[in-house]
């Protein structure tokens, strides 16, 4: 797969890194939320059968306590969060926002509006999420994958 596309003259690279670079730059200062929003871009792509090749084919996803988190990501952003690092090197320039906004800015709309609370609560109903903690305790963490097959699209109401 592709995981660069031509951008005036200079490629830009498609991964959950930078969908989580943009979701910062356009303000979203929590880590939680941020993993939040990226599985729910994840879960609408797969239910509008897109790909827009920054998420891998499979493996995206790890069913950890508050929900599933992208590690890669996740650990890339904590370098802010843990104060290790200066917020600029996380921000995206214009144009890449731009071109993101382009296949993620209607879903990051509507996902924005839901607070880090409501957004792990939501994400807690996924089938995919439970059936990979299986019957661990809530409080367990857990590295297992969420399967990206129908599960990943479906919740409980």
């Amino acid at each position: 797969m592709n995981r660069y596309k031509k951008n005036g003259g200079r490629n830009m690279e498609r991964n959950t890194i930078i969908l989580a670079k943009y979701l910062f730059t356009k303000g979203v200062d929590l880590s939680s939320k941020i993993q939040k929003i990226l599985f729910f871009f994840r879960v609408e792509e797969l239910k509008a059968k897109k790909n827009f090749g920054f998420f891998k084919e499979k493996n995206n996803f790890q069913a950890w306590i508050f929900g599933p988190v992208n590690s890669e990501s996740f650990f890339e952003m904590q370098r802010f969060f843990t104060e290790s690092e200066e917020k600029d090197i996380f921000i995206l320039d214009s144009k890449q926002v731009k071109e993101i906004d382009q296949y993620y800015g209607k879903w990051f709309e509507k996902y924005n509006n839901y607070s880090a609370s409501q957004l792990i609560a939501k994400s807690h109903k996924n089938l995919s999420w439970k059936n990979a903690r299986g019957n661990l305790p809530s409080d367990e963490p857990c590295k297992n994958f969420l399967k990206e097959d129908k599960t990943f699209i479906e919740f409980e109401n």
